[in-house]
């Protein structure tokens, strides 16, 4: 399979790291010591540290702009309480577009020094999947393609590899795509799916922004953000990362056949949603949450799926956005805070249940379906679900294995583990 002529990318990065405070530099852990919030004070420190001859950083205050020098922000999302002994502070590395060979040297050596700056780089990574990395990345100045990105690109087979398959706001755009051809379905739309059509389904999807892995809201580059910052300090180069995520994507001849491929997946999943009218039922009980609203238990033939939150009541008035929405949670006994998505569900309850299996079934080998239940204490009754649509896929020839299955020997728990 041919590759791209990847020097028409270029990359600029932006990384979120904890650093230990300015007074134990060498992140030594003690009682009731300093810690320094990520002040304009502290982004210089750290800025004094990443400089090199050949690589001047500046440090700003959160709200500032500098888009032609490589900045180190506050990332206060990250401050303080979350960290031992209040002993670490958390900042955002940005740098401007670079070509692709010029990023991943930088890259290399932001590594190298924040290795030298920190002992250990374990603190630095902390919740699932470590925290962003984002690669914001444009083909000659313009934003790439989103059609061929959806196309060709193995989402959840990334997100499954860097452990963040599971984050609110990493959702794929396949997953956005299918939840609505499916609704409509429901609704007795029955039309095919074109270019045209899916173009303008992208369209609508990818106005959720920062909802999606691949942020396509940004006026001249896509802000792709699959990958953690253990991932920036330890996963493999630019190059291969790119490859995979575009590999063959500038060659329209492939874009009518993976069009049918769509439209035969949209049909195969619409039957199962059908059946899902027999096999899905929700408890009779209910709770209230604390935030009002009805709470019900998800049963997939007899067998518990998850936890289905109900809108909230009309008449509550509430001032967050997200207590209008539905959610649902897959959870079982050993994971009762449950697991994806959270936010707004589809319009039928079933499409979203499916939508998300199928994420999974197309993105992991039939021998690694148990080991990531297992990994993330799901219940059995969404791994079997799992393996049905993925037999159902097969014998339609709708898996792709040689591209988008998530690839073996990954850490399911943050990270490739790539070098570089």
């Amino acid at each position: 399979m041919a590759r791209m002529n990847n020097s028409k990318f270029n990359i600029g990065h932006e990384v979120e790291l904890i650093f230990p405070d300015m007074g134990f530099p060498d992140g030594e852990f003690v009682e009731d010591g300093p810690i320094d919030l990520a002040s304009k004070e502290y982004c210089a420190w750290i800025a004094q540290h990443l400089t090199t001859k050949s690589n001047k950083w500046i440090g700003l205050d959160r709200d500032d702009t500098d888009p032609e020098h490589l900045v180190v922000k506050p990332e206060h999302d990250l401050d303080p309480e979350y960290f031992i002994d209040d002993q670490f502070a958390g900042v955002e590395l940005v740098t401007p577009p670079r070509s692709l060979s010029e990023a991943q040297t930088l890259r290399e050596e932001i590594s190298r020094i924040t290795s030298d700056l920190v002992e250990s780089m374990s603190y630095m990574c902390r919740g699932p999947g470590g925290y962003g990395w984002h690669i914001n990345l444009d083909m000659d100045g313009k934003k790439p393609d989103m059609l061929d990105f959806f196309l060709h690109a193995p989402e959840m087979a990334v997100l499954i590899e860097t452990g963040r398959s599971e984050i609110w706001g990493c959702r794929t755009l396949k997953n956005s795509v299918l939840r609505n051809l499916l609704d409509r379905r429901l609704d007795r739309d029955t039309s095919s799916l074109d270019e045209e059509k899916l173009r303008t389904c992208l369209d609508i999807a990818s106005r959720a922004g920062k909802e999606h892995a691949a942020n396509f809201q940004r006026s001249n580059y896509v802000e792709l953000r699959h990958y953690g910052a253990v991932d920036f300090l330890h996963a493999e180069s630019l190059e291969k990362i790119i490859d995979r995520l575009y590999l063959n994507a500038n060659l329209e001849h492939c874009r009518q056949e993976k069009i049918l491929k769509l439209n035969a997946t949209v049909d195969l999943l619409e039957g199962v949603c059908r059946s899902f009218e027999t096999r899905l039922a929700l408890s009779e009980e209910h709770h209230s949450d604390m935030f009002g609203k009805r709470t019900q238990t998800i049963h997939l033939d007899g067998n518990r799926l998850g936890i289905y939150r109900g809108k909230v009541d009309a008449s509550q008035e509430s001032g967050d956005q997200i207590l209008d929405q539905s959610s649902l949670l897959i959870t079982s006994d050993s994971n009762p805070d449950g697991f994806f998505p959270v936010g707004n569900i589809a319009d039928h309850l079933s499409v979203e249940i499916i939508v998300n299996a199928y994420d999974y079934a197309a993105a992991l080998d039939d021998e690694h379906v148990a080991v990531f239940v297992k990994e993330n204490g799901l219940p059995e009754a969404f791994q079997l679900l799992i393996c049905e649509i993925q037999d159902a896929l097969s014998v339609e020839g709708l898996l792709d294995r040689d591209r988008d299955v998530a690839r073996p020997g990954f850490d399911w728990d943050g990270g490739v583990g790539f070098s570089m």
